[in-house]
């Protein structure tokens, strides 16, 4: 059974947690739910801010024109480039926040 840890939380766009258990993510954004293994997580991750910088001049634009490949085999995000900006505040914090469980982990058992 899954034992999940919120790892992120937008109460307009989604969210991603983390299981403890099985060490998948899942990401919900706007209508979509996406599984990750970890790896998968962090490319995802590195693509959003790749496409973040490109479009770091343009957030405020509501147009969507970006496309973000996924793991999923023919699934893609198709998000305007404020979207996109949500979704690496996201990204990222849920990133930080397993980093930051992963080392608590480290620490509360004993080698």
């Amino acid at each position: 059974m899954c034992a999940y840890l919120t790892l992120s939380y937008d109460r307009k766009y989604g969210y991603v947690i983390y299981c403890t258990k099985c060490k998948h993510l899942q990401l919900a954004f706007g209508c979509l739910m996406i599984h990750f293994r970890n790896e998968e997580f962090k490319g995802f991750r590195k693509v959003v801010n790749e496409i973040m910088e490109d479009y770091s001049d343009c957030l405020d634009s509501s147009v969507k024109t970006i496309t973000i490949p996924t793991p999923c085999e023919g699934l893609s995000l198709f998000l305007s480039p404020s979207e996109v900006g949500v979704l690496c505040r996201i990204v990222e914090e849920a990133d930080s926040n397993l980093c930051a469980n992963e080392l608590l982990c480290l620490f509360s058992h004993p080698a």
